[in-house]
């Protein structure tokens, strides 16, 4: 997962985010995402700031996963004139996170 970051709008007097009391370590984000997650958006959404000085608001971020690239190579195959078809198979590149063949969803 990429490391998740914040910026700011709003910060007078030369202010910057280390003003701020945070809950924790530091901003927590939150993300139902992990490494197996399927391509998509999901939200990043951030808490636990307080400030005095500052009526603090916070707006989602959204992180995309977009699909790998697979390409499914029909295998090289041959015969001899007459005789029986030989058995078609193909292989696949750019199968990830542990994925195989048996893992695909068929194709309509």
């Amino acid at each position: 997962m990429p490391l998740l970051t914040v910026s700011y709008t709003g910060l007078t007097n030369g202010d910057t985010a280390a003003a701020f009391t945070v809950a924790g370590n530091g901003l927590p984000f939150v993300s139902t995402v992990s490494a197996n997650s399927h391509a998509g958006a999901y939200a990043i959404t951030a808490s636990g700031a307080s400030d005095p000085n500052y009526t603090i608001s916070y707006a989602n971020g959204t992180l995309t996963i977009t699909p790998v690239a697979l390409t499914i190579i029909a295998d090289n195959q041959a015969m001899t004139y007459g005789g029986p078809l030989p058995l078609l198979s193909v292989s696949y590149s750019g199968l990830v996170n542990g994925d195989t063949a048996a893992h695909s969803e068929p194709v309509a």
